[in-house]
């Protein structure tokens, strides 16, 4: 039993937030999926809050306590389908931080749901009185960043101008932006009230998801 034991490698202290957040993502998919309340309540502290933006209620609520949090999940993932929980490439990576003066491992994750994907954050208490199983969550995040077939337009998907610009014989690019804004051949979706500074800004971001 010993020699099996040795055999399997130690996490090292800069490798454990990590693996910390890496393991709980993984046993909160299993519960989520499963709609296993008492396994979803194992990965949450006594004292826990949960904070989500659009990813599973449509709007911006939160949620304190197990039980609050709980219902919240449960009820949405029947819906809305969260899968894929994975530590974020390419940001910052999990660590071990103090918040309030408590230590934490932190981490940013990614996932998505039926209709769009997101990412979030999640705090686990690094230091409990009791060790007798996984960190557990004192602070959870869910954010839903792009809707699934209305991605928005920018990095490789950014619009060029190489298409009309190469088109002499046909529309140019004030062509298309009038023939847009006759809507002609369909109804507008969207109708934005007041030109200021919220009014331009919701325009923009309706216009790059193609809205």
């Amino acid at each position: 039993m010993n020699h099996v034991a040795s055999a399997i490698p130690e996490t090292s202290a800069a490798d454990r937030p990590r693996a910390a957040i890496a393991q709980w993502l993984g046993r909160f998919e299993a519960a989520l999926r499963a709609a296993d309340k008492s396994a979803l309540a194992a990965l949450f502290a006594p004292e826990c809050h949960f904070r989500d933006l659009l990813a599973f209620s449509w709007t911006l609520r939160p949620a304190e306590g197990v039980d609050a949090i709980l219902d919240l999940l449960t009820n949405a993932q029947k819906t809305i389908q969260a899968e894929n929980f994975a530590v974020a490439e390419a940001r910052t990576p999990p660590r071990q931080v103090k918040r309030l003066g408590i230590s934490v491992f932190e981490g940013i994750f990614r996932f998505e749901t039926a209709l769009g994907r997101g990412h979030g954050v999640v705090r686990l208490l690094a230091d409990t009185p009791e060790k007798a199983g996984p960190e557990r969550a004192w602070v959870l995040l869910t954010s839903l960043d792009e809707l699934k077939g209305h991605e928005e337009k920018i990095d490789a998907r950014r619009p060029s101008g190489a298409a009309y610009s190469r088109n002499f014989g046909g529309e140019n690019w004030l062509d298309q932006r009038n023939r847009a804004r006759a809507f002609a051949d369909r109804d507008p979706v969207v109708l934005v009230v007041g030109g200021g500074q919220s009014g331009l800004a919701i325009a923009a971001r309706l216009r790059q998801l193609d809205v």
